[in-house]
Parts: structure tokens; sequence; C-alpha cells
């Protein structure tokens, strides 16, 4: 790369390999060495890169390094090369931010106590995505606001949601380093104060886009066209929509959660959005256990046990976004989550305000203030048998007999 290019570099440092780095602040541009001696993160200035060019830098670093494994010190020695007799003083710069991360979200996700490892991932490919190429190289405490702002800018206007996300893990990440030393000072992600006086605010910037769904009228012609596909997919979402369930609580469902005596799929506390440490109960009925049957005779459905919906393999589930698929192939514009809001619609236009609550409690919905969900403690289970039991036979009505 020639001098003029470099003249062109944007603000940060712009890594040459070897630990070489071009170091933009204004109008200035240095080359910056970067090591480690006795186990300590170090920096070396080795000129303007106005008037040395990358191939002289590039044979600094060689000769440096060259001494450096024959134990010698590499300040001495670039004093030699250089024919001076001061040099920079050597600095401390701490870790950088890629070096910190991983740390980082190991102990966010031991505090925050997450319930899959789905949460970890979002935030594991956030950071890889939009900070590591931005901030990666940069030591912790010589991030500013500036760096975050700059970050940010690309995709503020396009992946406003995104990049939400991306302040909130941010100022996790940096409160973090603070704990550990890292970072002194006001967090540069922190959104009031900080990055809002030079970014619009999301509620300007980003629409938010309810779950595609279809009316509650074109159900039975709906669930008629996914049962007669009669693939584990489409039975799937046949039983989801028929419990009004989300997709991680019906795709992972096992056979030994379903209760025939007492006629309720108890699904774990461990799968419930809402966080609540015991079981949510779903009333079951002819057309859900018929759902269940259906699936056992698809003959590339190995049943194995412990899955309900197994996959190819016979001994895990479906994909998550099978369901998704299966309707998007089937050319309906709508959701999983869209055809919740679909049973909810159907509930209020129906049966009234008064059936709101149970509907709520199918939905595994939290109802209530604070005080209200802690005093009110019934499921509503008596009243959602009845519930389902007409839901389930208006979704059916267009299927003949024969496919029950």
């Amino acid at each position: 790369m020639r001098v003029k290019k470099i003249a062109d570099l944007s603000q940060g440092w712009h890594s040459y390999g070897e630990g070489l780095y071009c170091r933009v602040q204004g109008d200035a541009r240095a080359w910056i060495l970067r090591f480690q001696q006795n186990k300590k993160r170090k920096v070396l200035t080795l000129g303007d890169a106005r008037f040395l060019n990358l191939q002289g830098a590039r044979d600094l670093v060689f000769q440096l390094k060259k001494d450096m494994a024959s134990g010698g010190d590499p300040v001495l020695c670039l004093d030699r090369l250089l024919g001076r007799e001061k040099h920079e003083e050597e600095v401390d710069q701490g870790p950088l931010f890629s070096e910190v991360w991983e740390e980082a979200l190991a102990d966010i996700a031991q505090v925050k106590a997450w319930r899959s490892t789905k949460a970890e991932q979002h935030w594991r490919a956030t950071i890889v995505t939009h900070m590591l190429p931005k901030i990666g190289h940069i030591p912790v405490k010589e991030l500013t606001r500036d760096h975050f702002i700059n970050m940010l800018k690309p995709i503020w206007w396009t992946k406003n949601s995104t990049a939400t996300k991306v302040i909130g893990r941010a100022v996790a990440i940096i409160d973090w380093c603070k704990s550990k030393g890292f970072y002194e000072g006001d967090n540069p992600a922190l959104w009031r104060g900080n990055l809002s006086l030079s970014l619009p605010p999301p509620s300007r910037v980003h629409t938010i886009t309810p779950h595609r769904t279809i009316h509650w009228r074109e159900l039975p012609d709906f669930i008629a066209d996914m049962w007669e596909r009669n693939t584990v997919g489409s039975i799937a979402v046949v039983f989801g929509c028929l419990t009004a369930s989300r997709c991680e609580e019906f795709v992972l469902a096992r056979w030994e959660e379903f209760d025939k005596d007492a006629n309720l799929w108890r699904m774990p506390s461990a799968r419930r959005k809402d966080g609540k440490p015991f079981e949510h109960r779903v009333p079951m009925n002819k057309y859900t256990w018929a759902c269940l049957e259906r699936v056992k005779k698809i003959p590339r459905t190995p049943c194995q046990k412990p899955y309900v919906f197994p996959g190819r393999a016979g001994n895990k589930t479906i994909a998550l976004g099978t369901p998704a698929i299966t309707i998007l192939r089937a050319a309906y514009d709508c959701t999983m989550h869209g055809l919740r809001s679909t049973f909810l619609d159907w509930v209020a236009d129906t049966k009234g305000s008064n059936y709101i609550h149970a509907a709520e409690k199918a939905l595994s919905h939290a109802v209530g203030d604070k005080v209200t969900q802690a005093y009110l403690r019934t499921d509503k289970l008596d009243e959602r048998i009845a519930l389902m039991e007409e839901f389930g036979a208006y979704c059916f009505s267009r299927i003949e007999s024969r496919f029950l």
C-alpha cells in the first residue's frame, strides 16, 4: 500500500499484520507496533506514516522481532535502528476489546441466568458481526463515544432493531470492563445523554411490524390444507394452532408430557416464556389427540421417544423454523406467532370479553399488573377446556370426518 492510500484511511487503527498498525488520529498517521513482553501488552511508535512507507515499517518490525527473539530490548533496538537517543515511552494499553468480550459474555450469561442458549447465541452474533470489525482491535481503555457512533451509523437507519440491541449489549460489556478495572469513566456506549445526542431516537427510525396473521374466518380452510399435506411439519402447525402455543413450546414436546387420563398436555416450566416456576397445563381434546395419532402414522417418522415431532434422524425434533417454512411453502402470508393472534381475535369476536382472561391464559400470557399476577394463581383450566374444545371444532369444521 502506498503512502497516498494511507493518507485516505479513516479514523482508528488499521492492521497490516504481525502486530503492525497504522493509527489515524485527526490528520496524524503513525506506525505502531503492538507486542507482548513479560506477559504485558505494549505498544511502540515506529514513526510518522507520512515519511515512513509501509515497507520501511515492515522492515523495522522484522528487525525488532529478530532482536526480541534473541532477548533484546525492542525500545533500545528501535533507537539503534533509527539512530536516535530518545524513544517513546512504553505504554501498557491494557486488553483489546477482542480479548475480553468472550469472558464478559460468559459472566453476563451467568448473571442473567438465561434459560436457553438462544439468548447467548444472539449476543454472540451481534458482537461478532457489528462490534468486533469496528472496535475489536482497540484497547478497551481507549474506547470513546465516537467509536460507538461510527459503529452504529451504518446500521442505524437500515437495521435499527439490531442497532438498539447492539447498544444494550455494548453497555453491558463496558460495564463489565469497568468492574474489572479495564475502563475508567462514564460508559461511552450509553444512550441517554450520550449517543442520543448524535442519533435520532429509534421510534423515529424503526416501525414495529406485527407478526403476519390470517383472519379467523380463514382458519378452517387453512387447517384443512395443512391436515391434507400430512407431513410432520404440517401436523405440527395444526397442533400449534389448536393449542395456541409457541414454536419453542410444541416443537420440543415429548410424549411423556401428555397425560391421557387427565386429558392434559403438561408443558414443563423450563419451556415457559413467562418464566413461571410451574408447568403450563394445556387442555387436550379429540382434535389435538388426532394430531398426535396422525404424526405416528407418517412413514418417514420413526416416532421414537422422547419427541412428538421428530426430525429425520428420529431422535431429534424438527427445526424450530420448520412450521414457518411449512406455512411459507403453502403460500400463506402468516406466521405461527400470528396464528396465536388469530386465536385471540376468534375469542374476542365470537365469545366476547368474558373469555379474554381464559384466552390469555391459554396463550401463556401474564394477566394484569405485578400485584394481580402475584395474587391471581388460577390458570382458568375449566374455562379453557370448553374454550379449546369449541375452537378445535371450529378449526376442523371444513374437514370431513374421514380425516379424523
